[in-house]
């Protein structure tokens, strides 16, 4: 009877090993035979046929070096944050970033009815900050929205002009970002209190400057071609012109293949 329990013991132990080559049998995560219940002693006191005994002892120290390495990389401020609602809240982690900033805040949106992210915008209007918000027109018909006590209280809201183009069909200023001095801020994040409690919605925190640069450059770019009283956004333009004037990818895409 313990020469067959044996001989299954080795059979599993075989399978195993083809199943999960020796180099992956333990990383971090990983789910296979072995990592249900590994004793701290292991590769002291047991040992696999055919693994050996030096990688079992520094599995745990790889896993260490691997744990520190992220911990680097999140050091090299390119991800601050990820948050998703409504396991977050990000209502409140939106106006923590607001508190904190001191010197300008861009703000690109499509719906905006939250009155403690309005007000938060407000205070740091008061204390010297930059503010300017850019929204979609439907804020201007919404009886809930908050645009209104933000133009109240002095900051500047440019109105987004989807009439910018000669295109019968409709389009939204659906952009949900914030830029700060030193951060991003972007992701599904509606400024709602559905969005907010309720919405399966989600947002990143971005320190790369590059990332910044080019939000605030689009943020530029909309505010001075598209927005309603803008002064180039009295001239319509075609979708080909308007493609052309603002170096579309796409628009360079066809250029090239056309050379090509």
């Amino acid at each position: 009877m313990k020469r067959i329990v044996s001989l299954i013991y080795l059979v599993v132990i075989h399978s195993c090993l083809l199943a999960y080559p020796p180099s992956n049998l333990f990383i971090e995560g990983e789910y296979n035979c072995f990592n249900a219940h590994i004793p701290e002693t292991f590769g002291n006191t047991h040992f696999i046929v055919g693994f050996p005994h030096d990688q079992i002892a520094t599995t745990s120290k790889k896993s260490e070096k691997a744990e520190k390495k992220i911990e680097k990389s999140a050091d090299l401020n390119e991800l601050k944050q990820v948050l998703f609602s409504p396991d977050d809240n990000l209502a409140q982690a939106l106006i923590s970033l607001i508190k904190k900033e001191t010197k300008r805040i861009n703000v690109a949106i499509y719906s905006f009815t939250n009155k403690d992210i309005a007000q938060a915008l407000i205070d740091a209007k008061s204390r010297g900050v930059d503010v300017q918000v850019i929204c979609d027109p439907s804020n201007m018909k919404d009886r809930y929205s908050k645009i209104g006590l933000l133009q109240a209280a002095g900051i500047r809201v440019h109105e987004y002009n989807p009439d910018y183009v000669k295109d019968k069909r409709s389009n939204l200023l659906h952009h949900k970002f914030v830029v700060f001095s030193d951060c991003l801020w972007t992701g599904s994040f509606n400024f709602t209190n559905a969005a907010n409690e309720r919405n399966q919605e989600n947002a990143v925190i971005l320190t790369n400057m590059q990332a910044v640069k080019q939000f605030s450059d689009q943020f530029d770019r909309i505010m001075q071609q598209r927005c309603v009283g803008c002064q180039e956004g009295k001239k319509k333009l075609s979708t080909a012109q308007h493609n052309e004037k603002n170096g579309s990818q796409l628009a360079m895409h066809s250029k090239k293949k056309k050379v090509a």
